[in-house]
């Protein structure tokens, strides 16, 4: 896949994990289970993030830059949401 396009995980029972390594628009998505992301770093990355969770704890790693470039959307049901830098 070229770098920089969106990317998007999806299960509807277990979890999904992501690493990418370049900073670009992100969708991670489950109905049962984990959702960890991780993502490049860097000062020129900066990202808008939303990440939901019904019955789960949400670990954000990342500052939400609502004038961000990229966007990553982390969403489960029953489960955890991670979010960190690489």
């Amino acid at each position: 896949m070229p770098a920089g396009l969106p990317v998007t995980g999806a299960a509807s029972n277990g979890a999904v994990d992501l690493v990418t390594d370049t900073a670009q628009d992100v969708r991670a998505k489950t109905s049962n289970g984990a959702v960890t992301l991780v993502v490049p770093g860097g000062q020129g990355n900066r990202y808008r993030v939303s990440a939901d969770t019904d019955n789960g704890h949400k670990t954000l790693g990342v500052p939400d830059d609502p004038a961000g470039e990229h966007r990553l959307d982390l969403v489960t049901t029953n489960g955890s949401s991670t979010l960190k830098k690489a």
